[in-house]
């Protein structure tokens, strides 16, 4: 009787501390027996527990690498897309200078043209 009791009070130790590798020895069918059955079944359940969140950290772990790789390319597509914006924000600006300036030598000319129509020698060769 103090033998399969001591075997049982040294598996739930080891259990205890995190060591499920050793198997618990169950001889006979009285209540020690039944009682490290029960131990049997709590270790078990211990290990698919442990199983699990192993399990569940891998795909955690796997699914933030991920999400940092997809960070990442969003990242670079953000910059990339700024660096297009502010290309394009210069060529706009550009261009208003060049409609501002293509506007006022519209305007020059047009004050050019009515000054030669208003011309004395331009009147007479009309006539």
């Amino acid at each position: 009787m103090t033998r399969p009791l001591a075997r049982t009070v040294e598996a739930t130790g080891r259990i205890a501390t995190g060591d499920l590798s050793q198997p618990v020895h169950v001889e006979g069918n009285d209540e020690i027996a039944h009682m490290q059955r029960s131990l049997v079944h709590r270790q078990e359940s211990v290990r698919r527990l442990v199983g699990d969140v192993q399990s569940g950290s891998e795909s955690i772990s796997t699914a933030s690498a991920q999400i940092a790789t997809g960070n990442q390319d969003l990242s670079q597509r953000t910059e990339h897309t700024a660096s297009n914006l502010q290309q394009a924000a210069s060529s706009l600006e550009q261009l208003t200078g060049t409609v501002s300036q293509t506007a006022d030598s519209a305007r020059v000319a047009t004050q050019l043209a009515a000054s030669a129509q208003q011309a004395p020698g331009l009147r007479r060769r009309r006539q």
